[in-house]
């Protein structure tokens, strides 16, 4: 089972511009879910960058763009990020 849902996000990753060296931010409390994220990560040889949840807004996109992240992949608790002040 583990298996077959890493394939899944890793397929959904690779159809979302993630490819190998690619960075991506999770942002999320940890799961399941965060964890067959950075296996499907390290199937497609991509980088993974935990953003931690406590972080303000601001801090979790400084971090985003820091890291060069092409995609960002977070749980439910988080809203959108993408606007800032």
């Amino acid at each position: 089972q583990l298996n077959i849902a890493t394939n899944r996000v890793a397929t959904l990753l690779s159809k979302n511009r993630v490819l190998m060296s690619s960075h991506v931010g999770i942002i999320g409390k940890n799961s399941a879910a965060f964890y067959v994220t950075v296996l499907a990560l390290l199937k497609l040889n991509a980088v993974s960058v935990p953003i931690s949840s406590m972080l303000s807004k601001v801090s979790m996109l400084a971090l985003i763009k820091n890291a060069d992240c092409v995609v960002v992949v977070a749980d439910d608790s988080i809203s959108e990020i993408d606007e800032c002040g």
